[in-house]
């Protein structure tokens, strides 16, 4: 685990693009893929790159963290790259240069973005947090390292905790809370579920910096494969009868290896 350089950024790059469909790349060429990527992560890269890390391991990267601990530079540059994106697109679609599968991707992208909008919760948390992992690296320790990397960033910067938006398929809350992720909203991922073709929905969690990664007061050690994702249907929280039984732990820990080893970095949370 180490600080980002400007010389990852291939790398990086290469991860993004392999995990942007919930752990797959995309089963299309996407146009206008280079603009897409720059939106999603230059600000982390450009002017946050002091609180990026990334998970090395023979001399490869096979992961990243990308922290925002100035929220209120983000905003503004989100704003102004988000408008140009979106005027960009809407252009694209007026006058047909984003046909097919390139235009269905960008309406649900808009679509997206214009929920997130009206119903996320605003900045829950002082500070912001992607995780991303190559496949490589997953049922491994190095989610939880990156996790770890994000709050010591965070309280560095005197920071009191972070929010991150994830996207998934099929899980407890249980299992979120097992490794320090709080989930407080939850909404409908009209790109994933498209691309995926089943419900996907993106959740908003939040994590308080000190708190246990990996392990919680209620809940059994979760294995070493935690990381950050992203949403599918609202989490179901567990019952009492099933959190106490055996089945249900190892079913729970399943699920959330599963969830961490699907994530693919959705940076923008206007989108």
């Amino acid at each position: 685990m180490r600080h980002y350089t400007s010389a990852d950024e291939p790398e990086v790059a290469r991860i993004f693009r392999e995990t942007l469909c919930l752990g797959r790349p995309l089963d299309f060429p996407l146009l206008g893929m280079d603009r897409y990527q720059r939106l999603c992560l230059n600000w982390f890269l450009r002017h946050g790159s002091d609180d990026v890390g990334v998970y090395e391991e023979d001399s490869r990267v096979h992961g990243y963290v990308l922290v925002c601990t100035d929220l209120a530079s983000y905003h503004r540059w989100a704003a102004r790259t988000a408008l140009a994106w979106t005027t960009q697109v809407v252009f694209g679609l007026a006058f047909g240069r984003l046909r097919d599968q390139d235009a269905r991707f960008h309406r649900l992208r808009l679509r997206d973005g214009w929920t997130t909008a009206r119903h996320a919760p605003s900045a829950p948390m002082p500070a912001l947090v992607h995780v991303n992992l190559d496949r490589s690296a997953r049922n491994t320790g190095a989610a939880q390292a990156l996790l770890r990397f994000a709050d010591q960033r965070c309280a560095a910067a005197g920071r009191e905790g972070w929010f991150a938006e994830i996207n998934t398929r099929n899980h407890r809350a249980s299992a979120l809370a097992a490794i320090g992720l709080h989930s407080i909203h939850s909404q409908p991922s009209h790109t994933l579920s498209w691309l995926l073709n089943e419900q996907v929905n993106r959740l908003t969690v939040v994590h308080t910096v000190g708190e246990p990664i990996g392990r919680a007061t209620s809940a059994p050690a979760v294995p070493e494969a935690v990381a950050v994702p992203e949403a599918v249907a609202v989490p179901e929280a567990v019952s009492e009868t099933e959190a106490g039984s055996p089945s249900s732990t190892a079913t729970e820990a399943s699920q959330t290896r599963e969830l961490l080893a699907h994530q693919g970095t959705d940076t923008i949370t206007t989108s």
